[in-house]
């Protein structure tokens, strides 16, 4: 089964998508066990500002997904950053402790943000704004060899200013239904904002491409539960902040290092809402990752 699906918010995307999964998907065994998938999946988010899943028994955490986006921002590729917030990701490291695949370090390399902001600022209509997260010429042969813990899921992002707004499409070659979807989406709409603001546009839909979007059997019964389940009330901010970007991604970086192992003191956050905005989604971002 082909499946197409269209929301306004990731809530109403995930069971949408779970229903669909465990319906018609078909079994399949992997290196981390049986599953269920479907191929080629394509999900359109027309309100990417609805990017946080509130479902009540899922239980995504902000606190999580706050950090990893600013781990991506960062340009790092360290296991110790991440694993601040996630221990368990320590599982996907290598022996030197830095993650292969890190999407941060994969966008810093070539300064892909930087150069998708000049592309589309130079020709709005373009079609060659991508950032790149799959490297052919190293990835493939780690697959085929198998010595690395860590290759992108994440294929790539394009981002496309059609009418007056920014629209991102996220191409992946696999997704994990119940651990990776919601976060992916949420990073990869934070991107989107992101340069919406650096743009000075507002923000279109978000389209999620993937190969194999699967869940896997020991799963199941939680994604079971979580389609009966109701919606949360956690709405996030959707206010946009008026900076300079350029260099408010290194200001946000730096407040994410330093404050990362230190409460934020009253005086630190009028620090901050001064430099990011008050009430902002990256003001949100910096505190909860603190």
């Amino acid at each position: 089964m082909y499946l197409s699906a269209e929301a306004a918010s990731v809530d109403a995307l995930w069971k949408s998508a779970g229903h669909a999964l465990l319906v018609f998907g078909d079994g399949t065994k992997s290196r981390n066990g049986d599953a269920r998938e479907l191929c080629g999946v394509s999900l359109r988010l027309t309100d990417p500002t609805k990017n946080w899943l509130t479902n009540l028994v899922r239980k995504a955490s902000p606190v999580y997904a706050a950090g990893e986006f600013l781990w991506y921002l960062s340009g790092s590729n360290s296991g110790k950053h991440i694993c601040h917030y996630a221990p368990q990701y320590k599982r996907f490291l290598e022996s030197d402790g830095t993650a292969f695949g890190a999407y941060g370090k994969r966008i810093e390399q070539y300064d892909q943000l930087h150069r998708v902001y000049k592309i589309l600022l130079k020709d709005p209509t373009s079609r060659q704004a991508i950032i790149s997260l799959w490297d052919q010429s190293k990835d493939s042969f780690e697959a085929f060899f198998g010595k690395v813990r860590d290759l992108p899921c994440t294929l790539s992002l394009q981002f496309l200013i059609r009418n007056g707004f920014l629209n991102c499409i996220a191409t992946m070659r696999s997704n994990d239904f119940w651990l990776g979807f919601p976060y992916d989406i949420f990073c990869f709409t934070s991107f989107q904002r992101l340069l919406a603001e650096m743009l000075g546009l507002n923000i279109g839909w978000y389209q999620h491409n993937v190969g194999s979007f699967h869940v896997y059997q020991k799963d199941i019964e939680k994604v079971e539960k979580s389609l009966a389940a109701d919606i949360g009330y956690v709405v996030l901010t959707t206010k946009y902040s008026k900076l300079n970007h350029n260099e408010f991604i290194s200001e946000l970086v730096e407040f994410e290092s330093v404050y990362r192992f230190h409460p934020l003191l009253a005086n630190k956050i009028a620090e901050l809402e001064d430099k990011l905005g008050k009430d902002t989604y990256w003001l949100m971002l910096v505190l909860l990752s603190a």
